[in-house]
C-alpha cells in the first residue's frame, strides 16, 4: 500500500502491516483448520500460509502447495493476481477459494504423465522447456470464492501461484473449476443457443464439448512465434471433463 504523509511524501506500507488484523483472523482460521485435516502435507501448508500471511513471506507455503496437490480438499488464500494494478501491474489482490478435488483429476495426471511425447506427434507442436512443464493440473469444484476470484466474470481456471521462483524452483499448479465451467454453460451458452440457433441445430449444443479445456505445462500453452513475431499458443492436450 502506498500512502501520502503530512509531508506530501509518499510511504510504501506491506501488507503485512496495513492489514494486520485481518491477516490475523485469516491466520487464525488457518491454524484451527490444520487441526481436522487428515492430509499432512495440507495440514502442513495451513500452518505455512498462516505464518506466511504474518510475515508478508509466501514462497515456503508456496512450495508446499505445489507438492501437496493431491489433498481432497484444497485452498487457494494469498496475495496473487495483478489484474487491479493498472498502472504497473504488480501489486497483488488477495483472493481465496475451498476447493473440493474432483475424480477426473486422476484421469488428468495419466495424460499429463505422457505429454511430453503426446506434444511430439502432433502437428506444428512446439515442445516446452523441461521447466516448464512442472505442473500439477487437477480438476476442482469450487466450494466457497473471496476477493479476486469472486470478482466479475468468475474464472474458470487459475494458474497458480506467479511467483517465477516457485515455478522455477518447484512448479506450478493448474486448477480447472469443474463447477464454474458447467454453470457457465447451463446459464450462459445454452441460452445463448436456444436464441441464435434454428430448432434443428440445438440438439448439436452439448455441456460436454463446452467443458472440453485445453490445458498444458503452463499458463497460455507454450508458444512460438508465427510469421508476424507475434507468440502464438500450441495446446499439447485437450481432454472433456464429465
Amino acid at each position: 500500500m502506498v500512502r501520502r504523509s503530512a509531508d506530501h511524501s509518499l510511504t510504501a506500507i506491506p501488507y503485512k502491516l496495513a492489514y494486520s488484523q485481518e491477516l490475523e483472523k485469516v491466520a487464525q482460521g488457518l491454524n484451527q483448520a490444520s487441526e481436522t485435516v487428515t492430509n499432512e502435507t495440507f495440514r502442513q501448508f495451513l500452518v505455512s500460509r498462516a505464518r506466511s500471511l504474518l510475515v508478508g513471506d509466501m514462497f515456503d507455503s508456496d512450495a508446499l502447495w505445489v507438492r501437496g496437490s493431491q489433498s481432497p480438499i484444497d485452498v487457494v488464500v494469498g496475495p496473487y493476481e495483478v489484474y487491479d494494478d493498472a498502472l504497473k501491474g504488480l501489486k497483488t489482490s488477495y483472493e481465496a477459494a475451498v476447493l473440493v478435488r474432483h475424480p477426473f483429476s486422476t484421469q488428468i495426471e495419466a495424460f499429463v504423465q505422457h505429454a511430453a511425447e503426446l506434444c511430439q506427434d502432433l502437428p506444428g507442436a512446439v515442445a516446452a522447456d523441461p521447466a516448464e512443464r512442472n505442473v500439477h493440473v487437477g480438476v476442482f469444484d469450487v466450494e466457497f470464492a473471496a476477493g479476486m476470484l469472486n470478482m466479475g466474470s468468475k474464472a474458470i481456471a487459475a494458474t497458480l501461484p506467479n511467483d517465477e521462483r516457485v515455478r522455477n524452483e518447484v512448479g506450478a499448479r493448474l486448477l480447472l473449476f469443474r463447477n464454474i465451467i458447467e454453470a457457465k454453460f447451463e446459464f450462459i451458452l445454452h441460452p445463448l443457443s436456444e436464441r441464435l440457433l434454428a430448432a434443428d441445430a440445438l440438439e448439436l449444443v452439448s455441456s460436454r464439448p463446452f467443458s472440453t479445456r485445453r490445458f498444458s505445462t503452463k499458463q497460455g500453452t507454450p508458444s512460438e512465434l508465427d510469421s508476424s513475431n507475434r507468440k502464438v499458443n500450441r495446446p499439447i492436450l485437450q481432454s472433456s471433463m464429465p
